[in-house]
């Protein structure tokens, strides 16, 4: 008996060492960030025990797999690595609440508001019971709940978190690149109520800003910026100088990340809406 549990121990320890090996290699082959092998990567390192490293990679699994379109497989990767996190940090620990929200958003982001907002609500509560009421560290929280809130149509709870989320910024660092992203997400409220001027006014405040910040992404947002205010511009039907906008975004767009990718394709999608309420039909069906 002691003899076949010493001989089960030896396998199991040369197992996981080969788990860990092969996760190596692939780390070597492919990179430690985010890539397709990533999943593939988590899961040698989980099945090696190395339950960190497992939970790090099934992260990067699920950011690559969203920002590539897999969304199903995004959710599926950031699920593992909260379930791996409650197991190994506790249910309930500031890492856990970490990832729990990180799964809220990527419910958020394709729409699957019924899933998605349980769990924002919770990793809220929990982060204001660790932090209490008035910590700076809540603004992410608030911000993105508060984005849910206008996302689904609930006008003023949006407004009072994202109102909440820009003061503690603006008390950071008044121009940083976090205070012209939530007056943009006030902007984009504005504009889902209606009151185009005042979005307009917001969105141009929010471009200037980024437009004059470090951000290391900061020709990609303002871009996207740029391309959001020709969208208001054809609301008020001011076509040429949405024409302007929607050309330097897109410019910008084509350099920056890629012809085809779909934020270039909604510039063009501008174009198409600009040229046909002008009558230029054969222009408006290339854009389209």
């Amino acid at each position: 008996v002691l003899r076949d549990q010493i001989y089960r121990r030896m396998v199991g320890d040369t197992v996981l060492q080969l788990h860990r090996l092969a996760a190596d290699a692939l780390i070597k082959l492919y990179g430690s960030d985010g890539s397709a092998q990533s999943a593939e990567i988590a899961q040698h390192y989980e099945s090696a025990e190395d339950y960190d490293a497992a939970i790090m990679h099934w992260i990067k699994a699920a950011q690559y797999a969203m920002q590539h379109g897999t969304w199903q497989e995004g959710v599926s990767c950031q699920r593992r690595a909260v379930i791996l996190s409650a197991q190994h940090h506790g249910f309930g620990s500031d890492k856990h609440n970490q990832r729990l929200f990180w799964l809220a958003l990527n419910y958020h982001y394709i729409q699957h508001y019924k899933t998605a907002e349980p769990l924002y609500l919770l990793a809220l509560k929990r982060r204001i019971a660790m932090l209490g009421e008035d910590d700076s560290r809540l603004s992410p929280y608030l911000n993105n709940v508060g984005r849910f809130y206008k996302d689904s149509g609930r006008w003023d709870k949006a407004e009072d978190l994202l109102r909440k989320s820009l003061r503690i910024e603006h008390l950071k660092q008044a121009r940083s690149s976090n205070v012209a992203d939530r007056i943009n997400n006030l902007a984009s409220l504005f504009a889902r109520m209606g009151l185009l001027k005042k979005a307009m006014s917001y969105s141009r405040q929010a471009l200037k800003m980024f437009s004059e910040s470090d951000h290391h992404e900061r020709d990609y947002f303002v871009a996207l910026l740029q391309n959001n205010i020709a969208a208001l511009l054809i609301r008020m039907k001011n076509y040429e100088e949405a024409e302007r906008y929607t050309l330097n975004a897109l410019a910008t767009m084509e350099s920056a990340i890629s012809e085809t990718h779909p934020r270039a394709a909604h510039c063009h999608l501008n174009l198409f809406q600009i040229r046909f309420e002008q009558g230029r039909y054969q222009d408006a069906g290339q854009a389209l």
